[in-house]
């Protein structure tokens, strides 16, 4: 059988996180002052493990079980990060239109800083997620992931208590 998780996030050992974990972190510290608007689906890493328990025990051979958690807007889930620290979220949307007109520009100090967030690639990946439905792992699997927030919340409170932010 095979498990498919989505945008894995959530609280982590340091030091290095994910892309859509730096983004919160950036947020939690008040300097992300806008974001791509974008709706992407994320899960907790916590739930991604329960999954593959899951899976394990009540799975089926030959089966593809998709783990996702909550389909939300990026902004919406940076603007959460900074609340929880009591910092200023990103305060506005970034079009795409002017984000692909600023590739020519971002990408080769991305590379001069050796950031591949700072890529087509990476930018590409934050503005297509397509439609998950994790139906099948709900039922046949009991697979229940937590909300946005008790992740976000919980990301925050965990840099927090490891002296990050």
């Amino acid at each position: 059988m095979i498990c498919n998780p989505t945008g894995v996030y959530g609280p982590v050992d340091l030091p290095n996180l994910s892309r859509i974990n730096q983004l919160l972190f950036d947020s939690a510290r008040g300097r992300l002052p806008g974001m791509v608007h974008s709706q992407y689906d994320l899960v907790d890493a916590r739930d991604v493990a329960t999954g593959l328990y899951l899976a394990g025990e009540k799975g089926r051979t030959g089966e593809n079980y998709l783990l996702g958690g909550h389909m939300g807007s990026l902004l919406q889930v940076c603007r959460l990060a900074a609340r929880r620290a009591g910092k200023r979220g990103p305060r506005f949307a970034v079009p795409m239109g002017l984000l692909n007109a600023a590739i020519p520009v971002i990408e080769p100090i991305g590379k001069l800083l050796k950031n591949d967030a700072l890529s087509r690639a990476a930018f590409n990946k934050l503005t297509v997620s397509p439609a998950v439905d994790i139906t099948k792992a709900r039922t046949e699997l009991g697979y229940d992931p937590r909300s946005t927030e008790t992740t976000v919340n919980e990301f925050v409170d965990f840099l927090l208590g490891s002296g990050r932010l």
